[in-house]
């Protein structure tokens, strides 16, 4: 921001990207701030500035301002919506609970809705246990992409956040049947001037007893303070969909419990992913910020998750 604020004459571009910035990192007033100080200053947005209002506003669950941004690119400018706006404005209903809403608005779209839209809407209904609704968005993001693995996986989580066993047993028997493999997740972090890269389950690592002795730690913390993901999780390639072995070899917890082991007091650990992070490893890492009293940030393939102290910037709307 302060190197925004030094530019001498600020264009169309420049703006978009500081707003982008604020969305992705959960500042959605101070991404609305900024894009009225745009459009005050003479500067007219265009489609690639109102997608990153609109993704700003989803991703701080600002609904009514979604809307009106939407309204306004629409009526007001003449823009015509694309794929992506839609799909900002999907998220946004989505994030604030509103899946009919969402499924209607799907509905209603002008042009073919691709598989990213109705993922976005079965990600909603995991967040707020629409199973009912999660079964039917399933099948239309089947059709669009049968051989996407991560898409079942969804769905066997949304099932076994319900308990639901064995409806999560007959998917993977359907995924196992079709020859379909899990993406594997993958997590990278600096340290010492060298990356080192976690993929999911894998313990190969030159520290992996220490690792996870440190997440056994923190399994054992947060059971004891009522946390209880194996009731919750289910992983496509564990024998037992409640195995907690399973559960602690996330690439994302590997790469997190690795920065808190070798990084310095209060150096902020920084950790990327290659796909959106699950709802278990949100919630470790941040207990394991509060535990440790260590800031973590997580760059996720959707955007950044800031945890400091038990709490992450983006108050659930992910």
């Amino acid at each position: 921001r302060r190197l925004f604020d030094r530019l001498s004459s600020k264009n169309l571009i420049s703006w978009t990207i500081m707003v982008a910035g604020y969305g992705m990192h959960g500042r959605g007033r101070d991404a609305i701030a900024l894009f009225e100080q745009m459009r005050t200053s003479g500067i007219m947005p265009d489609a690639a500035s109102f997608s990153a209002i609109l993704y700003a506003c989803s991703h701080s669950g600002l609904r009514d301002e979604g809307w009106r941004f939407f309204d306004a690119m629409c009526h007001e400018h003449r823009i015509e919506p694309r794929l992506k706006h839609y799909t900002c404005m999907v998220d946004l209903l989505t994030n604030t609970g509103n899946l009919r809403e969402a499924y209607e608005f799907i509905e209603s779209m002008p042009i073919e809705p691709d598989s990213s839209i109705w993922v976005s809407l079965l990600n909603g209904c995991r967040i707020h246990r629409d199973i009912k609704l999660a079964e039917e968005v399933a099948e239309r993001v089947f059709e669009l992409e049968p051989e996407n693995t991560g898409y079942y996986v969804l769905l066997a989580n949304i099932y076994a956040e319900a308990e639901r066993w064995e409806a999560v047993r007959k998917l993977r028997n359907k995924i196992g049947g079709r020859g379909l493999r899990e993406k594997s997740g993958c997590s990278w972090i600096e340290a010492r001037g060298r990356v080192q890269v976690f993929i999911a389950g894998n313990r190969n690592h030159p520290q992996g007893e220490r690792i996870a002795e440190f997440l056994d730690e923190v399994a054992r913390r947060m059971q004891e303070e009522g946390h209880d993901p194996k009731k919750r999780y289910a992983l496509m390639g564990a024998d037992d969909a409640v195995n907690g072995e399973s559960l602690c070899g996330h690439s994302s917890k590997l790469a997190v419990a690795f920065g808190v082991l070798n990084l310095s007091e209060g150096r902020p650990i920084r950790v990327t992913k290659n796909s959106r992070v699950c709802t278990h490893c949100h919630e470790a890492a941040k207990f394991i910020s509060k535990m440790c009293s260590r800031e973590i940030i997580l760059r996720d393939s959707n955007r950044f998750h800031h945890f400091e102290q038990g709490r992450c910037s983006c108050r659930g709307y992910w």
